[in-house]
């Protein structure tokens, strides 16, 4: 039996919600929810280091082909390049183009409108409840999950 008060199931359906909105968002700069999240995380990732096709695959739980698929779409509306790494031609990192931080700094823009619409619906305290339970959630969903492996 499922009715508005599973918690799963509301977790689920909110989320969905935010992606479409954040898809619909950046559908705008031609391109789709995953093409917008992997330039920010290539974007974060590659301050502190450098970037591989392996790191994406990775964080989006994406097999190899996928991810080469999107990074060779990314190349191609020129939001990112590939460049050999010293000490194996092989290997490439990945960096953002001029083009590609000016279209996180869009992203950027979009995900900061919708965290003030967010904002408004909830008070401070709502906020911060919220975001430690949501935090406790993950944690046990993510024990769980490794457990399952």
């Amino acid at each position: 039996m499922c009715d508005n008060n599973d918690l799963s199931r509301l977790i689920i359906q909110a989320s969905f919600i935010l992606k479409r909105i954040m898809h619909n968002a950046t559908a705008e700069f031609g391109i789709t929810g995953l093409q917008s999240r992997t330039i920010s995380y290539i974007y974060f990732l590659s301050k502190n280091g450098e970037v591989f096709q392996k790191d994406i695959e990775k964080a989006f739980n994406i097999r190899r082909s996928t991810a080469s698929e999107l990074i060779k779409k990314l190349e191609e509306k020129n939001y990112i390049k590939r460049e050999s790494v010293i000490g194996d031609a092989r290997l490439k990192k990945i960096l953002l183009t001029e083009l590609g931080i000016t279209l996180y700094n869009k992203i950027q823009q979009v995900i900061k409108d919708n965290e003030l619409q967010l904002g408004d619906i909830l008070t401070e305290k709502e906020k911060k409840d919220f975001i430690l339970t949501m935090g406790k959630i993950k944690e046990v969903l993510l024990e769980k999950e490794s457990e399952q492996k």
